[in-house]
């Protein structure tokens, strides 16, 4: 009965398009041949025995570089489930549309899916936790960091108070959470202190790159109203638009930039990097 409704579902196919199917034709010929001699082939499927214990799911990790500890369990799941319903509905809408090649997929095909599917937030949520799964920060922990090197970079730049307090107030929580999901990922083992090292050294980088974009002339070419619009300039970019990736091109998005803008409060606190023009003169000897 199965095999008759699947002809009938071919054959309905094909009435549209001719090409429709011709894939599964020499598919449907061995379950008719099996049919035929029903009673041998229960002997052998009764008889057979499969010792191959090889897993496709390990053997898509080997052959996508992720058999490491520095892949998450979730993620590593969600990237399977992605890829292996790509290819399921891709070979389903290949033969609909009769396709001479058949349901085939080259190599570029797979990586540029690949490539897709690791920049999707849900693989970077399986990374890091959400800002609001973290729960609230006690009174003490906020006035002890309110005291941080960083803080007093942000009061020094010359705007609106109310907008300084709130972004002190938001670069507080950063860092904090910063350090709350490093150290839970670390105990993990899902990434290692060294990950985050190189991250750092990405983003220092990324500072570097567009600051130097900014302050074109020599420091003592610019009068103090200059400087501080461009250490505005310098501070906001890099907490709201500056793209920098962790480890395997993983973006960010708005649940989650509390990593990315915390590790340049934590350099900004060292201090490594700053947003004033003078903030080495101004802070490294503090």
């Amino acid at each position: 009965m199965l095999l008759d409704r699947q002809k009938v579902k071919l054959q309905t196919l094909q009435s549209s398009n001719e090409d429709a199917g011709k894939s599964i034709k020499p598919i449907i010929k061995l379950i008719e041949f099996v049919l035929s001699k029903e009673d041998k082939f229960r002997i052998i499927k009764e008889n057979l025995s499969i010792e191959d214990k090889e897993s496709l799911m390990e053997r898509f990790f080997i052959a996508t570089h992720m058999t490491t500890d520095n892949y998450s369990h979730a993620r590593k799941e969600f990237v399977y489930d992605a890829m292996y319903g790509w290819l399921l509905n891709g070979s389903k809408a290949k033969w609909l549309q009769g396709t001479k090649v058949g349901a085939t997929f080259t190599k570029k095909d797979f990586d540029s899916k690949l490539s897709i599917v690791n920049a999707n937030p849900a693989i970077v949520n399986a990374v890091f936790r959400k800002k609001d799964d973290l729960g609230t920060i006690d009174f003490k922990r906020l006035s002890k960091v309110k005291k941080e090197l960083f803080v007093a970079q942000i009061s020094d730049l010359n705007r609106k108070k109310a907008a300084r307090e709130r972004l002190i107030e938001n670069a507080v929580l950063d860092f904090i959470y910063h350090d709350i999901e490093m150290a839970h990922i670390v105990r993990g083992g899902n990434f290692t202190e060294p990950d985050f090292r190189a991250f750092q050294k990405a983003c220092m980088d990324r500072w570097q790159s567009y600051v130097d974009t900014v302050i074109i002339k020599e420091l003592e070419e610019y009068d103090d109203i200059e400087k501080n619009e461009m250490a505005i300039n310098i501070f906001d970019y890099i907490m709201n638009n500056i793209e920098v990736n962790f480890q395997e091109g993983f973006s960010f998005n708005s649940s989650n930039s509390y990593i990315r803008n915390g590790t340049f409060l934590k350099l900004s606190n060292i201090p490594q990097i700053g947003w004033h023009p003078d903030w080495e003169s101004k802070y490294k000897k503090l």
